[in-house]
């Protein structure tokens, strides 16, 4: 029989969602959102979208946003937008706000038509609409929060996750909604959304969207090599191990770094030291680095991969061929794309996080999808017998061209014509 035993005391969680020990790297992030929250509806970053690729942290800001958000006395609705049904799963967190005696809502023992809601600590009170909120549509019922919380110097805070997986129909409501509530009635609700940076090129590019065009934008990237030292040292010590500095620089060196890996070496090199009884050194620190690789593969390469467009597998083929770096005309020989297709796979892999531009113009795979790995991909899909000709023209596959893939709003779909097709686009639906 399984027995409880004493809880784990590594400090590190690599996990996706799951806050980190410390949030470093981004003081100057929060400390800017903060502000505009505080301002109000007509600072731009009121409503915000956070964009960055699989393990960059973007749930933890958010997550981090609405904390003190709440901390501050704001209502706080946090929802996520994987699966249809967002206007339920908001009405439902309603429902429980508008209860009496509900998730913290009380009446008031005097007896008059007053409720209490209660949220870390503080506490504000109205008192309800005279019409049963039920008979509400969502955009009105915001509205009606919105406005009690502001009677009381508070706000009300709407997080949403997984943009870019949402529902175009119901992101284009909620959009509308809140630009009705916050830009035009100039209500205190405040917009956080957090998605990959594909959304440039998927909901971002629906000339319907507007609501999302018009958020003002914040990359959530790598961390700086700077922030490598103070995001281990200071979990391990505050958790009663020991670092040495010889493993601070060995881990730094190896930087920049997803915050993801950060945490996924965190807690190999407490395990592997044995620590807090152990102390972590310089040797640790390097193998548990290079053991990392297995954890970012299935976490976050594989991923990466597989989502990605036939035309951004072909330039990361011959990006990888060229060792990782290399000029444009260089990979542009190689892949045989016209110059629109091609600058516009290199922007939507730069807007991804898969690859970066330096300012003399050469192309370099980072982190997120390293050169090694992308041969290694390209190996097994060769193996499949999915056909790379990486012999006469690395990066390109003999048999498959490569699709459009533009969104084509009014079926919500994308054009399955060949990416350098003429005219316009054409989907299955």
């Amino acid at each position: 029989m399984m027995s409880l035993g004493s809880p784990d005391p590594n400090p590190f969680t690599p996990d996706f969602g799951q806050p980190p020990p410390l949030l470093v790297g981004r003081d100057a992030l929060l400390a800017r959102l903060g502000r505009s929250l505080a301002t109000g509806p007509r600072d731009p970053g009121f409503t915000t979208l956070l964009l960055g690729p699989r393990g960059s942290g973007k749930t933890a800001l958010l997550d981090a946003v609405a904390q003190s958000a709440a901390e501050a006395g704001w209502v706080v609705i946090s929802v996520d937008s994987g699966t249809p049904g967002i206007a339920d799963r908001i009405g439902h967190v309603l429902d429980r706000l508008e209860a009496p005696g509900a998730m913290g809502l009380e009446a008031d023992t005097r007896g008059r038509e007053v409720v209490g809601l209660r949220f870390l600590g503080a506490a504000v009170q109205w008192a309800p609409s005279p019409q049963p909120s039920s008979t509400l549509d969502v955009r009105h019922r915001l509205a009606a929060l919105a406005d009690r919380a502001e009677a009381h110097g508070a706000g009300v805070l709407l997080c949403v996750d997984e943009i870019h997986a949402g529902d175009r129909t119901e992101l284009r409501r909620l959009g509308d909604d809140i630009q009705h509530i916050t830009k035009r009635e100039s209500r205190p609700l405040a917009f956080m959304g957090a998605g990959l940076g594909e959304l440039r090129h998927g909901l971002l590019s629906d000339q319907k969207m507007t609501f999302l065009q018009r958020c003002a934008r914040d990359d959530v990237g790598l961390l700086a090599p700077e922030m490598i030292a103070p995001g281990l040292r200071a979990p391990v010590e505050a958790a009663g191990g020991r670092i040495s500095d010889g493993a601070v620089r060995a881990a730094s060196a190896a930087g920049p770094m997803l915050p993801f890996r950060l945490q996924v070496v965190g807690r190999k090199m407490w395990d592997m030291a044995g620590a807090p009884g152990g102390d972590i050194d310089e040797t640790t620190a390097v193998e548990c680095l290079q053991l990392a690789d297995a954890d970012m593969a299935e976490k976050v390469y594989e991923p990466a991969w597989h989502d990605m467009t036939e035309a951004g597998q072909r330039f990361m083929a011959a990006l990888a061929d060229l060792g990782g770096s290399g000029r444009a005309r260089d990979i542009a020989e190689r892949l045989g794309l016209g110059r629109k297709v091609f600058g516009d796979t290199r922007r939507r892999l730069i807007h991804g996080g898969y690859v970066t531009m330096d300012d003399g113009g050469r192309i370099r795979s980072t982190e997120l999808l390293p050169a090694d790995r992308v041969a290694e991909f390209v190996r097994q899909d060769d193996l499949a017998g999915l056909g790379w000709d990486t012999e006469s023209a690395p990066g390109r596959r003999r048999a498959v061209r490569p699709r459009c893939g533009k969104a084509m709003s009014r079926v919500d779909g994308r054009c399955i014509l060949p990416e350098d097709h003429s005219g316009g686009c054409r989907s299955r639906r």
